[in-house]
């Protein structure tokens, strides 16, 4: 996997990939991504959050997709501009399903505030801060607190022996 160093610029800058689920915006540090792409075949895995819904090869890795819908408590809904967010946590790629991708832009690292405590449940929302672009409020992901919930439940980086099946997508 290559590093990727150039997310925080002069001046404390971050850039960050923005996107969607639901209404409400999202971002991820642009160091983390990968690529963003359509989505593809998945493989389901028996055993798993219902949050992961498969795995998929891409460019040789067999990366866990997890539906951001899912993990949020909303239902998986896939239209046109459904996108995969292939991101690099660790070693390991997995791939984030999003309702739509936003762009990226960058804002002052101080600009990133505390994710506010919600209750009992914070444990479970993966966000590190949050921050604002364009009147919009921006929650940041923590990739790290998203994997682990649920790196031990399989190897992602063996391959699997199972079909791929497709993803059924609105209006195709």
């Amino acid at each position: 996997m290559k590093h990727r160093t150039h997310h925080i610029r002069a001046g404390g800058q971050r850039s960050l990939v923005g996107f969607m689920v639901g209404d409400v915006n999202y971002a991820i540090d642009v160091q983390h991504v990968v690529q963003v792409v359509n989505p593809m075949g998945i493989t389901p895995l028996p055993d798993t959050p219902p949050s992961i819904v498969g795995v998929t090869e891409h460019r040789g890795l067999v990366a866990p997709i997890v539906d951001l819908r899912l993990m949020f408590g909303m239902h998986p809904e896939a239209t046109r501009k459904t996108k995969w967010i292939l991101v690099e946590v660790g070693n390991r790629v997995t791939g984030v399903v999003v309702d739509a991708v936003t762009g990226v832009f960058t804002v002052s690292s101080e600009r990133i505030q505390p994710a506010p405590e919600l209750g009992p449940g914070d444990v479970r929302r993966p966000f590190s801060g949050m921050t604002s672009t364009e009147g919009r409020l921006v929650f940041v992901l923590d990739l790290a607190k998203l994997h682990e919930g649920f790196a031990n439940i399989v190897d992602m980086q063996t391959s699997t022996r199972s079909e791929p099946i497709s993803v059924k997508r609105e209006g195709t």
